[in-house]
């Protein structure tokens, strides 16, 4: 082989190698680059999952001070009722004056 030829392939072998060298760095770099995303992404769902709890805890709060509210309503109606009935029966004992039919 001539001095040319080795020179050459010597010019190619170290080139393979340095493109090697960026190719694993590169591909290193995108592990490292996936491993952050997936770690972003595995905390924003556990923080999401949090206020999702949190919600939930919030609208069975909401849920029960409702059917609260929707009791104590009945509860108004009912006595509503009875003291409209009350006043009703006092108005039919009440003496008519004598000018009124």
């Amino acid at each position: 082989m001539d001095e040319r030829h080795i020179a050459a392939e010597n010019t190619y072998t170290r080139q393979n190698y340095f493109i090697r060298l960026c190719t694993d760095h590169l591909n290193e770099l995108e592990a490292r680059y996936h491993k952050a995303q997936a770690e972003a992404w595995k905390n924003r769902a556990r923080q999401l999952k949090g206020d999702n709890l949190m919600l939930h805890d919030k609208v069975e709060m909401l849920q029960r001070r409702l059917a609260r509210y929707r009791h104590r309503v009945t509860v108004l109606k009912e006595e509503n009722e009875r003291l409209r009935e009350k006043l009703a029966r006092y108005r039919e004992l009440e003496p008519v004056p004598n000018g009124g039919k």
